[in-house]
């Protein structure tokens, strides 16, 4: 059925989640999942093998391979390459390690793909802020509903058709990878799925936002220098008119600022040469 392969960064504390979210429902069979620990200093492998051991039974009737591979390059990229090299399904999937989904939504992803002649296709984000502070709440109660996250996000869960994966042969060392995977096609070639969803952890707090979504800002500006453009030029990402009222405004007004400062810390930080190798969201995974 598919390979799925997931990139893994000290990634203990959410791994058997991720691993359970995909098996537990019973929809996926004679697959593989591919656990790509780069430069892990925890025991992530180990938490995997643990896991692969007691649902030994589990795998045999549902015919599912769990490979565990280890490098010490601290690359998403190049994890992803390695995952690709041993993959023996046509089918991918591109899972990030703290995501949840269910095996039936990973199926119904790839049928509507199939379905609609896309090349790749992500499920709906459904973004739970619901434990974040004010401010976060407020920046997602804005980009939750723009037209970017409803219609153009191709992130988190990516599913890959034979075409697609023959295109994007390896990745380049980047720091974007799923702007860059979502860059090597038009439009039409892409499907957001409205049939199936994921959930997406927010940050919990400001500092945490600010660090992860200037990492994306870096990602974007690096592709741009490189030349790597979008395919066609993309529909507008920004709040449906529709959307946009009196009660809105403040929203809109914090979403603004956090925005800004997100460009000036990004831009600082390729001004001074100071910006880190790796920031993510550690406050949801605690």
């Amino acid at each position: 059925m598919f390979s799925i392969i997931i990139p893994a960064y000290n990634e203990t504390t959410v791994i058997t989640d991720t691993i359970n979210s995909i098996l537990s429902d019973g929809a996926i069979t004679k697959s593989q999942i591919i656990i790509v620990c780069n430069a892990c200093h925890d025991n992530t492998a180990e938490v995997v093998r643990q896991f692969a051991i007691k649902a030994e039974n589990l795998l045999k009737q549902q015919k599912i391979e769990i490979l565990i591979l280890e490098t010490p390059i601290a690359s998403k990229t190049n994890a992803i390459n390695l995952g690709h090299s041993k993959a023996t399904h046509l089918k991918r999937i591109l899972l990030d390690a703290d995501i949840l989904i269910s095996g039936a939504s990973l199926v119904t992803l790839y049928s509507e793909m199939h379905l609609n002649n896309a090349l790749v296709a992500s499920p709906k984000a459904i973004f739970n802020y619901a434990k974040s502070d004010f401010w976060v709440n407020q920046y997602y109660q804005v980009a939750s509903v723009s037209n970017y996250n409803r219609f153009q996000r191709i992130s988190n869960v990516i599913a890959l058709s034979e075409q697609a994966t023959q295109r994007l042969g390896n990745l380049p060392s980047i720091i974007a990878d799923d702007e860059y995977i979502s860059r090597q096609f038009c439009e039409s070639e892409k499907l957001v799925v409205d049939k199936c969803y994921f959930e997406f952890a927010c940050p919990l707090n400001v500092i945490s936002l600010l660090k992860t979504q200037t990492r994306v800002r870096l990602g974007n500006i690096q592709l741009n220098k490189l030349g790597i453009t979008k395919k066609v030029p993309a529909k507008s990402t920004s709040l449906p008119e529709d959307k946009i009222n009196k009660s809105t405004m403040l929203s809109l007004t914090i979403f603004t600022c956090i925005k800004l400062c997100i460009y000036s810390r990004a831009q600082w930080q390729i001004w001074t040469k100071t910006a880190p190798i790796w920031e993510r969201d550690e406050s949801s995974r605690s």
